[in-house]
């Protein structure tokens, strides 16, 4: 059967043991101050959830549990007393496990305090409104999805940093390993914005970003648009892969590591299926792979754009200092397969010298036009 707890409640705990649901009922919002555990095919159900409000406070699901919130999950929050702030929350949310799963029509991590939140071993979070992933001036939002069929999936958008038109006005993080973030909307990387896909997925029909900063390894299936901000290919370094156009406007940078001649593998490549529009700045730094900062030689290339088709140049590009008698060299290319490229080189600056049977003819038609010159002049 169902045990049923009142509207409002400082602690609330499941025995992980007991197979039976637990229910806050009606519509009143649940804080979490301390932890509530659903386990074992358990259930729980609130109207609001607030998680970490003024003090520390966690939500524990796995093992088949399930949390259905009708409006909105709050990780970490600042109450109020009339008008003043009393304190600064510190939230934690895992939820772990195949079957695990927490739905909420709409999730704001961090908010105003501090919010933490984990995806891991097939763990879901489905939400049906918002999502906002950022903190305050004091503390920080952070989504954390790991591993193989652990997903974060938004029938709205999604923002990450400094939310504009919201009270979120800190940093915040999303890590994604392995596992998924999808929003049907479109996700925004605001001022003091991570994304950082290693070896997952986003899928979304737009990616901007907006001040922040979008980097790794992973696969982003959506049109992305760096309108100010950081791309950042590799997780040092690797292939950022972008199913959809890419692109780049005045004010953003894109950022390449060196660390060796293998694309993908030792240095950093973007890989775009449509077009490639660029302009902006394109910083370029040396990696070390673990015997010292790369060193290139004249003669090395390095692909580090592969696109359908390519639109425009970089407005700048920064290049890592070379060795006296080497020097870098741009181009925008097209190779066989017929896709467009941008390519790297380093050449040899040093003049080459000329052997020595070449000076033996430039002096004997020198000493032939000063004869001509004198018989002339007789």
């Amino acid at each position: 059967g169902f045990k049923t707890v009142g509207g409002l409640s400082e602690v609330l705990a499941l025995d992980p043991s007991d197979e039976s649901d637990l229910v806050a009922g009606g519509y009143g919002a649940v804080l979490v101050g301390d932890t509530l555990e659903v386990a074992q095919n358990g259930a729980f159900r609130s109207h609001l959830l607030n998680v970490g409000v003024s003090a520390a406070g966690s939500v524990l699901v796995h093992s088949g549990g399930r949390v259905d919130v009708v409006t909105e999950l709050h990780v970490g929050r600042q109450p109020y007393d009339g008008d003043s702030v009393i304190g600064y929350g510190a939230g934690l949310v895992q939820v772990a496990g195949s079957g695990s799963q927490i739905n909420a029509d709409g999730v704001e991590i961090g908010g105003l305090g501090s919010g933490t939140v984990e995806i891991n071993d097939g763990g879901r979070i489905e939400s049906t409104g918002t999502n906002r992933v950022g903190g305050s001036d004091h503390a920080e939002g952070v989504l954390k999805i790991d591993g193989a069929g652990s997903s974060f999936h938004a029938t709205g958008f999604v923002t990450i940093g400094e939310a504009p038109g919201s009270d979120i006005v800190g940093p915040g993080s999303v890590h994604i390993t392995d596992g998924s973030l999808t929003s049907l909307e479109f996700v925004d990387v605001y001022n003091d914005g991570e994304l950082h896909n290693n070896g997952g997925v986003v899928t979304t029909p737009a990616l901007r970003i907006l001040g922040g900063s979008v980097s790794g390894d992973g696969v982003f299936n959506a049109d992305v648009s760096a309108v100010s901000g950081l791309v950042a290919p590799g997780n040092s370094p690797g292939t950022l892969t972008v199913n959809g156009d890419y692109a780049q406007d005045s004010d953003s940078t894109l950022l390449i590591e060196l660390g060796g001649l293998v694309a993908g593998t030792e240095y950093d490549v973007l890989d775009v299926s449509g077009s490639a529009n660029l302009a902006g700045t394109l910083e370029v730094v040396a990696y070390d792979l673990g015997g010292g900062l790369f060193a290139p030689q004249a003669g090395d290339v390095f692909d580090i754009v592969r696109a359908d088709t390519t639109i425009g140049t970089f407005d700048s590009v920064n290049f890592f200092a070379l060795p006296l008698g080497l020097s870098w060299g741009i181009s925008y290319l097209s190779d066989a397969l017929g896709d467009d490229l941008v390519r790297l080189a380093v050449s040899s600056t040093t003049p080459v010298p000329l052997p020595p049977t070449v000076w033996m003819l430039v002096g004997s038609l020198a000493l032939l036009v000063t004869r001509r010159r004198t018989l002339v002049s007789g």
